[in-house]
């Protein structure tokens, strides 16, 4: 990686560090390594195939339908965030090399800011997250009529 990739990941990494650190419904704890990542990044490979033999089944899919309204799926995928992901639990936000680590204050709140925001840079729903306090792997992968829902115990 050259000085100019290298300044880049750190200002992204800085920025993201920044926002969770002022974020009203989390506490920071830290940055954590791709090493914390493994396991979320090879539960992704393991679950989610586009070729019928390798499919692996999902926990719940929402059908986007005729009536695509990008609002009740962000209700959807709170809903299912909320029966599994509880206040005070600790979580692991992925970002490609880094994660990180917060503990969640209010979880319907916060996952709504998070959904918020990948909606206003129109960059789809896909979500996830490692709840080590529930030891659960959870994401949501936003595709063209559906959005799935995967989730794996520890």
């Amino acid at each position: 990686m050259n000085t100019l990739e290298a300044k880049r990941e750190a200002l992204a990494k800085e920025r993201i560090k920044t926002k969770y650190k002022s974020h009203k419904d989390c506490t920071f704890i830290e940055v954590v390594t791709t090493d914390k990542l493994q396991e979320f990044y090879d539960f992704i490979s393991k679950h989610i195939r586009y070729t019928e033999e390798d499919y692996q089944r999902y926990n719940d899919r929402y059908c986007i339908g005729e009536k695509y309204d990008k609002y009740s799926i962000r209700n959807w995928i709170i809903e299912k965030i909320t029966k599994q992901t509880k206040p005070s639990d600790i979580i692991i936000l992925p970002f490609l090399d880094f994660g990180i680590c917060v503990e969640l204050l209010r979880v319907e709140a916060f996952f709504e800011s998070e959904l918020d925001e990948k909606l206003s840079q129109h960059i789809g729903l896909d979500i996830g997250y490692i709840n080590l306090s529930q030891q659960i792997l959870h994401y949501f992968s936003d595709e063209e009529y559906f959005v799935f829902e995967y989730y794996e115990r520890l």
